[in-house]
């Protein structure tokens, strides 16, 4: 589902299924030029997020905060924020609702894989 906005831009209407996976932040992104909404809609779900930075690609690990965001619940990550696909919080699958312009993966993703020892294992 797509809604226009303002007559140049698209907003993309989609879901993400969220299955368990270790709790291990080991890859995190950012877009340079959107913001992204993101909102749980059956199981609540955690996200990993930092403050924007130059556009350097140091990745700042010391800033990286982990939220738990209730079923219902819409977050708006800003532009340069960094983040990744949410984990779910009990074991059972999410349906996530994600809200970005028309083909930001493709034209607005920056994607970095942590180093080993700069992983982030989430404590429940």
């Amino acid at each position: 589902v797509q809604q226009e906005l303002r007559g140049t831009t698209l907003a993309s209407f989609s879901t993400c299924r969220v299955e368990k996976r270790d709790l291990v932040i080991d890859v995190t992104e950012y877009h340079t030029q959107t913001a992204e909404g993101i909102t749980p809609i059956d199981n609540d779900i955690l996200i990993h997020v930092a403050p924007a930075t130059p556009c350097d690609g140091k990745i700042p690990i010391d800033k990286i905060v982990v939220f738990r965001i209730p079923k219902g619940t819409m977050v708006v990550l800003h532009p340069g924020v960094w983040h990744h696909a949410p984990f779910t919080v009990n074991g059972r699958p999410a349906n996530v609702l994600i809200v970005l312009p028309e083909r930001t993966y493709a034209n607005d993703c920056e994607v970095f894989e942590l180093k080993k020892e700069d992983q982030i294992h989430i404590e429940q």
